[in-house]
């Protein structure tokens, strides 16, 4: 596997230690987190004029915003264990 490749470069995120398995370290007391977050914004904006001479103005906004994190631990035969907090 190309270390980051396209598919990173492209914005493609792992789902799990099976899709970077080998840039993983086996060291049992590494303790770093995998994450993830995802941010959405929206904003609407509208003018409504019913009749001459009057406007009504509409606005509106959303923002959301998701964050994950998973650690990924190898036990002592190197196999991958994860523990979501």
């Amino acid at each position: 596997m190309d270390a980051p490749g396209i598919p990173f470069i492209l914005g493609v995120q792992p789902s799990g230690p099976q899709d970077f398995q080998e840039f993983l370290s086996q060291d049992t007391v590494v303790n770093t987190a995998y994450m993830t977050k995802l941010n959405e914004a929206m904003n609407i904006r509208a003018t409504l004029e019913p009749f001459a001479d009057f406007k009504i103005e509409l606005t509106g906004s959303r923002m959301f915003t998701k964050n994950y994190q998973e650690y990924y631990r190898a036990n002592s035969a190197g196999e991958f264990k994860h523990s979501a907090p």
